[in-house]
């Protein structure tokens, strides 16, 4: 889409995972760190993509405090869950929510 992307994931197997896929299908403006979402600098988000179905409450709170603090406020998030709506912290209201499928369902 010609839109630089950085991918955060804890786990060294899937970064590695990424960084083959990425290799693959060949993409240029995409990026891979081994690290924790919460040490990444969101001030010039414009997408957050985020896959919080296994985060446990304290991770959501802590998340929500980070988006509300250094997400920009025309920045778009998607989560693959309807979460967002309980995250007191963002003080954002969701605009919509969408049901689609992925690949694991």
């Amino acid at each position: 889409l010609g839109v630089p992307c950085v991918g955060y994931e804890l786990l060294p197997s899937l970064v590695k995972l990424a960084e083959q896929t990425k290799e693959e299908v060949d993409v240029e403006l995409a990026s891979f760190v081994m690290g924790d979402m919460l040490d990444a600098p969101l001030g010039n988000v414009g997408i957050l993509v985020l896959a919080s179905q296994c985060w446990d409450q304290n991770l959501l709170t802590r998340v929500g405090d980070k988006i509300h603090a250094e997400l920009p406020p025309n920045a778009l998030v998607i989560d693959y869950t309807d979460k967002l709506k309980e995250w007191d912290s963002l003080g954002r209201s969701p605009v919509d929510t969408l049901v689609a499928p992925v690949s694991w369902n």
